[in-house]
């Protein structure tokens, strides 16, 4: 696996969808298209956007190896993913802002 692209913040990765395809292939053991790995995105909302690149931080990958039916078919599990993304997910924005004001 490559990591040309994968940035590393305060001690926090963050993978492009073709990086974090890789790891979850790798690490997990999880096979995901490219587009079906961009919905699950869309539907969890844990990614950020940065220009035309969707940047995911590795801390929310676990979520993208869980079935959508699941999901979607159990509130509790969906809102306590939810809570949690929501949770972190200023933290992560707040470090890719840092690094694009320096750039």
């Amino acid at each position: 696996m490559t990591n040309n692209f994968m940035r590393m913040i305060e001690g926090h990765s963050f993978y492009k969808v073709s990086e974090a395809q890789e790891v979850l292939k790798s690490k997990f053991g999880y096979k995901i298209t490219k587009s079906h790995l961009r919905y699950k995105l869309e539907v969890l909302e844990c990614y950020i956007r940065v220009g035309n690149i969707m940047l995911i931080p590795e801390d929310f990958l676990k979520y993208l190896t869980l079935s959508l039916l699941a999901f979607k078919n159990n509130e509790k599990y969906k809102f306590e993913i939810k809570r949690e993304v929501r949770e972190k997910m200023p933290k992560f924005r707040e470090l890719i802002a840092k690094v694009i004001s320096k750039e």
